[in-house]
Formats: C-alpha cells, sequence, structure tokens
C-alpha cells in the first residue's frame, strides 16, 4: 500500500515538473520572439538613423575629382588692414588671392578701390561673439547674443555700410553667434538683402547657417573655408596645412584655405603660390570658385560686379 502510495506521488510530483518544465519554455519562447521582435525594430531605428546620417554626410560631401580634372585652390588673407606696414606687400599678391578686410581698419575704403582696380575679390569681415568671449573682445561692432536682435540688425548694416563694393562677407572661424537660430533669424534677412556670398568656417557642422538658409529658402550663396592655414603659428604647421589643401583640391577637385596676415604667414604663402603651378594646381578667385562649385554663375558674378563698381 505505501509503495502503491509512494508511486502516485511520484507520478503527480514528474506531471508537475513537467508542467512547470512546459511552463518555463512557454515562457523562454515568448521572450526571445519578444526580444527578436523588439531587436528588429530597434536595428530599423539604428539603421533608419544611421542611413539618414551616412546620406547627410554624403550630401555634404564633395565629390572626388575627375581623373585629369583641373585641380583648384582659392585663398583668403583675412584681417587685413589692421597692419599698415604689410598692406604694400599683400598687394603684390596674385589678384586671385582674395582680401577679406577688418571693419575696424581706418584704410577700409582704400583697401577695397585698390583691390577693385586690380580685379581682386574683397570681403568685409563681420565681427561676432567667439567661443572665448570672456577672453577674446571681438569689438565695438560685434554682433553678440546678449544684444537686441535689432541692435545686432543695425550693427550688421553698419558693418556694410563701411564697405561698399566688396565681393562678399567673411565669418571669422571662432565665431559661435551663428550656433543660434534666434540669432540668424536676425541677420539672415538682411544678409539676404545685401546679395554678398558668405564665406565661413564650420569643421564640425556646429553651426546653423546653410540649414536655415535652406529651412528659410533664401538666395544667399556661401562658400566654405577648408582649412585654417596658419592656425598654429609656426614654419613647418603652416606648411603642413598648405601640403593637406593641395591634398584635398587633388581628390576633390577644389579647396579654399584661409591665412591671416603675418608676416611668416605671408612668406609661406607666397612659397606656394611658385608650387602650385608645378603640383599642377590653378590658384583661382574666391568668385571662380563659387562659379566652379555652381553656387553662382559667371553672368551674376559679372552683373554684380558692375553693379558695385
Amino acid at each position: 500500500m505505501k509503495n502503491q502510495l509512494y508511486t502516485q506521488l511520484l507520478e503527480k510530483d514528474k506531471k508537475k515538473k513537467f508542467i512547470y518544465l512546459i511552463g518555463f519554455l512557454l515562457v523562454l519562447v515568448v521572450i526571445v520572439v519578444t526580444l527578436f521582435a523588439f531587436g528588429s525594430n530597434m536595428s530599423d531605428i539604428f539603421s533608419f538613423h544611421r542611413n539618414e546620417k551616412d546620406d547627410s554626410v554624403t550630401q555634404n560631401k564633395p565629390a572626388k575629382n575627375e581623373p585629369n580634372a583641373i585641380s583648384t585652390i582659392s585663398i583668403i588673407v583675412a584681417d587685413v588692414g589692421l597692419n599698415h606696414s604689410i598692406l604694400e606687400e599683400l598687394g603684390n599678391l596674385p589678384k586671385e588671392v582674395g582680401f577679406a578686410i577688418s571693419p575696424y581698419s581706418d584704410q577700409v575704403t582704400k583697401i577695397v578701390a585698390n583691390s577693385k582696380a586690380a580685379g581682386r575679390d574683397t570681403f568685409i569681415c563681420i565681427p561676432m561673439q567667439p567661443y572665448n568671449y570672456h577672453y577674446n573682445d571681438p569689438g565695438p561692432y560685434a554682433l553678440l547674443d546678449n544684444l537686441s536682435d535689432a541692435e545686432n540688425q543695425n550693427r550688421l548694416k553698419m558693418i556694410l555700410s563701411l564697405a561698399s563694393g566688396v565681393t562678399g562677407m567673411h565669418f571669422d572661424h571662432m565665431e559661435v553667434f551663428t550656433t543660434s537660430a534666434e540669432n540668424l533669424d536676425a541677420i539672415l534677412p538682411t544678409i539676404e538683402e545685401s546679395k554678398l556670398p558668405i564665406v565661413y568656417y564650420d569643421p564640425d557642422g556646429a553651426k546653423r547657417l546653410i540649414g536655415d538658409i535652406n529651412k528659410g529658402h533664401m538666395h544667399i550663396n556661401t562658400l566654405k573655408i577648408d582649412i585654417i592655414l596658419d592656425n598654429e603659428l609656426e614654419g613647418q604647421a603652416i606648411r603642413n596645412s598648405f601640403d593637406k589643401l593641395i591634398k584635398r583640391t587633388k581628390l576633390y577637385g577644389d579647396a579654399v584655405g584661409i591665412i591671416r596676415p603675418y608676416p611668416i604667414s605671408i612668406d609661406i604663402l607666397k612659397e606656394y603660390l611658385l608650387k602650385f603651378s608645378d603640383s599642377h594646381v590653378e590658384i583661382i578667385s574666391p568668385s571662380d570658385a563659387l562659379v566652379r562649385q555652381g553656387k553662382i554663375d559667371r553672368a551674376e558674378t559679372a552683373a554684380e560686379t558692375t553693379k558695385n563698381k
């Protein structure tokens, strides 16, 4: 009798364990299926964002240069006009080298006039709030975050009035003013009205300039600087930057560099102007770079040049 009872209990225990096992397996299947479905969705989500990012990079990345195509370089000298002693030397540079003139120079009008007579592109520097604002004062004309929209608009109009006849405007590489949508909303209409192109530097894509121009369907032409050639004021470092500029134009067909009017910078610029032809690189004006990139056509350039005379 005891053996029979023991056998029945053993059978019940086996059935219970079997039911538990089946239940565990069902739960495990549900978990696996759920994780698989969730993982697929997450994969799709991540894949979407990754593809979206890749598309953006592909769209912004220049097309590679065709074999035997002309490689071009444009150079702009920034902050021209603050050092009078180097103006004559700058004036002897090839006319394809553009000048970005400081609005704090007392010779803005003269530099613009002389450059125009030589067929040289000129840009007016627009002082803006830099990232290290408390240590780097951009001066009394600067567009600042803490000013009203009206005041920033007035300052921009005043700067442009100082430089009648320039080819365009230049935004300094250290500015953070254009990272704000509100700031851009305040000044972009004035820029569009001026019909002047913008030369700017934005290696990390942190500035909202291009996105807001496209968003507002504005007709504002832009020329992006690829390399600041004398970010480090040391001879070999500057030469390395020029070599990178040449490599870039060989790869993509065009490149734009900016340099400041320090004696060492200008000496190395002149050294590389001679090397460009040996490297089968053609130096062109910033205006021609805009034409080459399809931002404007040559007729539009001619019309604006005639208008500003």
